[in-house]
């Protein structure tokens, strides 16, 4: 089952030319948090909102409407190269999850780390990368649960970023209303081989969600 959003970004919208100087301000990967940036960041934060349909760039989930407060992503990380930090191409929006679990993880093939400019051919990255590659070709969404890989690209992009990690089984299985299909959802996680699941993940997730499921019926009992 593919996704039902964008399959890539294919526009971006380009800095007025005040923004274009500022940018060239630019000394060091902290420069990303000076405030003379900020009404530059809140022009990128609505911008990707729009092209990306307030979805995360990698796993999809519902952002906040406009990117408020969501996290801009750099998909070549600042400190690879701090002076692509702006550039548009490099940019998206995610999720908190996505984005805590990337960090500051190498995104380009080695040899593309020295590049005097941004490296703009899909191949010279090993993860998916919004704004050149095709979503559905290299990831899958199944059982709205779990992602699975199509290419090498889209296992270094579940890895990279988490995706079937504790966090997105959560948020997968409450946004799905899996809660009230307790049978279904163990069932699922029955198989990790099938989802590249460490067995100790499973584990976890079965008992966190036996819990879930308790609280939410001591709840329902309440009302």
């Amino acid at each position: 089952m593919s996704f039902p959003f964008f399959e890539k970004i294919d526009f971006v919208e380009e800095y007025i030319p005040s923004h274009k100087i500022l940018i060239l301000t630019v000394s060091d990967k902290n420069s990303w948090s000076d405030k003379k940036f900020q009404y530059v960041k809140k022009k990128i934060r609505f911008h990707y909102s729009v092209v990306q349909d307030d979805k995360c760039a990698y796993c999809r989930r519902q952002l906040n409407f406009g990117g408020y407060s969501e996290p801009i992503e750099h998909i070549v990380p600042r400190a690879d190269n701090y002076l692509w930090m702006f550039e548009q191409k490099n940019l998206v929006l995610s999720c908190n999850a996505c984005n805590s679990c990337k960090s500051g993880k190498s995104t380009l093939k080695p040899a593309m780390l020295t590049s005097a400019t941004y490296p703009a051919n899909k191949t010279d990255y090993i993860i998916y990368h919004p704004h050149f590659d095709i979503y559905s070709n290299e990831l899958e969404f199944e059982d709205n649960m779990f992602y699975k890989w199509k290419t090498n690209k889209g296992k270094k992009t579940i890895e990279v970023c988490g995706l079937n990690n504790m966090a997105h089984l959560f948020y997968n299985a409450a946004v799905n209303n899996m809660n009230n299909d307790y049978d279904s959802v163990l069932d699922k996680i029955m198989y990790p081989n099938k989802y590249g699941l460490e067995k100790k993940d499973v584990d976890e997730f079965r008992k966190a969600l036996v819990r879930r499921v308790k609280h939410l019926k001591k709840l329902n009992k309440a009302k």
